[in-house]
């Protein structure tokens, strides 16, 4: 005789929901789950990295060399959306708060923009075919806007992601509230170099300190770059013993044998300074000596062939 187990509507409705929502997915405001991770093929190298979204199928152990499986759910970097690759190079991450969108900050984000802004999905779809990037804040002046830049792009606070350890990896929260000057730098910033400088011309980048020099540093500091010049790439950490805390340059320094700083950019074939925050990290500077006064009565100054503006011409500190 065969025993049949029959259960009533009402019943099987509670089961078949019930093992329905042990297997829905929780998904955060970005359309993610927490077992979704990005993964790339090497480590995060420069300004930035592109990702893909994956899902693990072999943990990493030490019997992989601390590589995993993963299926690609989402293509980007080098993956195409249901390879299976191994890799070392992966972050659990979640939604950022508000606070989180510091100076220094390591972050995620969509790789869609509005209006020129990167914004975060508007659906899962989005979410796992649209591609993610890495990269750090550089600037923070754009709160006020629900903004930050890394480099020359801006990222909206809602497409922001950062690592789910909780250990944010950030320079330090900036000066409460920045003080720009005539060249839109703050006093935090300083203009940095891996060589010290020639006697005719050098680019240098912009730099905040995240180490100070100790007795066992020789000297040297370490800084995020904030603004590319040199041979440095804005958001990296670089030490160096060449740094310069600069100001505006002054009637008094308008002299010859002056050692000066100007952005490196111009108008009718004269350097000029910076009209905006982007211009004065995004476009680089240059340090050079005044070599010629002959024209300060056309606002000008000399380094060799170059005019420069006296609008453009930091000294330091």
């Amino acid at each position: 005789m065969v025993h049949r187990i029959l259960f009533g509507a009402a019943a099987l409705t509670a089961l078949c929901a019930g093992g329905a929502s042990a297997q829905r997915p929780t998904y955060d405001r970005h359309f993610l789950d927490s077992t979704e991770v990005f993964i790339a093929p090497d480590s995060m190298s420069g300004a930035s990295q592109y990702l893909a979204v994956g899902r693990v199928l072999t943990p990493p152990s030490p019997a992989t060399r601390n590589e995993g499986q993963y299926l690609v759910v989402g293509g980007g970097a080098s993956y195409t959306t249901g390879q299976r690759v191994w890799t070392r190079w992966v972050w659990s991450t979640r939604p950022a708060s508000a606070q989180e969108a510091a100076l220094g900050t390591t972050v995620f984000c969509l790789n869609a923009t509005e209006n020129d802004v990167y914004r975060s999905p508007r659906d899962r779809n989005e979410a796992l075919n649209t591609g993610w990037w890495m990269t750090v804040i550089t600037d923070v002046s754009d709160l006020y806007r629900q903004e930050v830049r890394a480099g020359e792009y801006r990222l909206g606070l809602d497409c922001l992601r950062v690592s789910a350890s909780g250990t944010a990896d950030r320079a330090g929260l900036p000066p409460a509230q920045a003080v720009y000057d005539a060249h839109f730098l703050d006093s935090a910033e300083y203009f940095i170099s891996p060589d010290e400088l020639s006697e005719g011309f050098a680019y240098v980048a912009v730099g905040r300190m995240v180490v100070g020099p100790t007795e066992t540093s020789r000297g040297e500091a370490q800084f995020l770059v904030v603004g590319s010049g040199a041979s440095y790439t804005i958001g990296q950490r670089v030490w160096t013993r060449y740094y310069w805390r600069t100001r505006p340059a002054m009637q008094q320094d308008w002299t010859l044998g002056k050692r000066v700083f100007c952005l490196n950019a111009t108008e009718g074939e004269v350097y000029r300074g910076p009209r905006n925050r982007s211009e004065a990290l995004n476009t680089g500077w240059w340090a050079t000596t005044i070599t010629d006064v002959s024209d300060l009565y056309r606002q000008e100054v000399r380094a060799g062939e170059y005019r420069l503006g006296l609008g453009c011409l930091r000294v330091v500190r």
